[in-house]
């Protein structure tokens, strides 16, 4: 069974109502289809038509996959509490990594042990170390997308959850300490070896930003901006609150102030970049704020974990100034709480049309999230009839040319946030990098003696 109804969004800088999917799924619960995955219809007939189409069921299968995952609580309602317990114990050491880590564990190792194995005892389970790596590699899909294989690096990171629990199990004494056998991880070679096709160009990024802006998407054009100078991951940067933005530079005795002047860097402004919302679809609580975690590799929000960024660049700094006014007069009129980590500069208001007459009739306020981004950033770059990039490519780039302009690892990874720097890998892409941008050819002639 499926319903439609109306929803306002913003298609070539103007907001239009278009017709939206909701499904009732295996357990008679309503769910609506994510709108990056479905197509947009202004009129209701095409949408009725789309929804006839097995396509409109291929797409709500991919939600109702999650309920058929979960089948496993029913008869091992132990593991059930297991995981439970897990959860907390797992937030005492990586609190930013919970989520993800609990999920693969519901999602795919429950299921493949339990569902399809019946290994009702853990012990059970490393005997099938062997046969849940082969699963993992040509079988297991991603949940966003179930006709999706997993990649190296999701592969990894299902392996290490399942670690992390048989860890937690030695812990509680459900599986004998001596038994240390952990399930071997994938090759991690093929993980994240982006080169220099992936690094973003500063001609390149004028063309996609001036795309953005004559698009109307205004919100992913300063996005944009902001990761490609600063380097910053997409859910940091899509989580940036007034609070975290600062104009001029440090004090000079500040060791940081000594490593910017050292590097040539003459700050506007900079970002004390200290925690990042805690959800990647951040929402208000009934009080007003939004919960915060640790930015990763840090276990703590603390002033000593707090990422200091500068910003050199005019039209980046302004665009934050810019969106920190905007925040600011909310703030004054303490419109959600009295701390400024809850007003996010990439939140903004859009009309609320008329169903049937698609006038204006109300505003409502938003929060910027990275799937729209996505789609958005995609949708410039087809239209430019360039190779698409992702909004990690933003970050990459930064490191790419800080790492071969500046030579120094140290202010590479306090921009950054890296934990540990493939200092010889980016600088290696960097100089293929220069070579491609500068240009000039090896193809010399007699001809050209002349001209030197």
């Amino acid at each position: 069974m499926y319903y439609i109804d109306q929803r306002t969004v913003k298609l070539q800088g103007q907001w239009q109502n278009v017709y939206r999917f909701t499904y009732t799924d295996a357990k008679g619960a309503r769910k609506r289809l994510p709108i990056e995955r479905t197509p947009l219809f202004t009129e209701r007939a095409a949408a009725e038509a789309w929804a006839e189409t097995q396509e409109m069921f291929k797409v709500a299968s991919m939600k109702s996959k999650k309920t058929e995952a979960m089948s496993w609580v029913e008869t091992y309602r132990q593991y059930a509490e297991y995981l439970s317990g897990f959860g907390k114990w797992h937030a005492e050491t990586a609190p930013n990594t919970v989520s993800n880590t609990t999920a693969n564990l519901q999602n795919v190792v429950f299921p493949f042990f339990l569902e399809r194995h019946k290994a009702s005892h853990v012990e059970d389970w490393i005997r099938l170390f062997s046969a849940f790596r082969s699963f993992l590699l040509h079988e297991a899909k991603t949940m966003k997308r179930p006709f999706k294989p997993l990649s190296q690096s999701q592969r990894n990171h299902v392996v290490k959850a399942l670690n992390r629990f048989l860890d937690y199990m030695r812990e509680i004494n459900v599986l004998d300490a001596a038994n240390v056998a952990k399930c071997r991880a994938f090759d991690k070679s093929q993980i994240g070896q982006r080169d220099a096709d992936s690094v973003i160009s500063p001609d390149e990024f004028q063309l996609v930003h001036s795309k953005l802006c004559r698009l109307g998407h205004q919100d992913a054009a300063d996005l944009f901006m902001l990761i490609w100078h600063t380097g910053m991951r997409i859910s940091e940067a899509a989580g940036i609150s007034m609070k975290f933005i600062y104009k001029g530079s440090l004090n000079k005795d500040n060791k940081l102030s000594k490593l910017w002047e050292k590097n040539g860097i003459k700050p506007l402004g900079y970002i004390a970049l200290e925690s990042q919302p805690q959800d990647d679809r951040p929402k208000r609580l009934d009080d007003g704020s939004i919960p915060r975690k640790p930015l990763k590799g840090t276990k703590v929000i603390s002033e000593k974990n707090t990422r200091i960024i500068p910003i050199d660049d005019s039209d980046c700094f302004k665009m934050l100034v810019r969106r920190y006014l905007v925040q600011k007069k909310k703030y004054d009129k303490r419109t959600y709480t009295t701390d400024q980590r809850d007003y996010l500069i990439f939140e903004g208001e859009r009309p609320v049309l008329h169903k049937r007459t698609g006038q204006v009739i109300d505003v409502e306020t938003y929060i910027y999230k990275k799937e729209v981004f996505n789609r958005e950033l995609k949708e410039a770059y087809k239209l430019l009839n360039l190779p698409p990039k992702t909004p990690h490519c933003g970050r990459h780039s930064k490191t790419t040319i800080l790492t071969g302009e500046k030579q120094d690892e140290v202010l590479t990874r306090t921009i950054t946030g890296h934990k540990s720097l493939e200092f010889e890998r980016y600088n290696h892409i960097y100089q293929q990098y220069a070579r491609e941008a500068t240009g000039g050819s090896n193809q010399i002639t007699e001809a050209d003696l002349e001209e030197f």
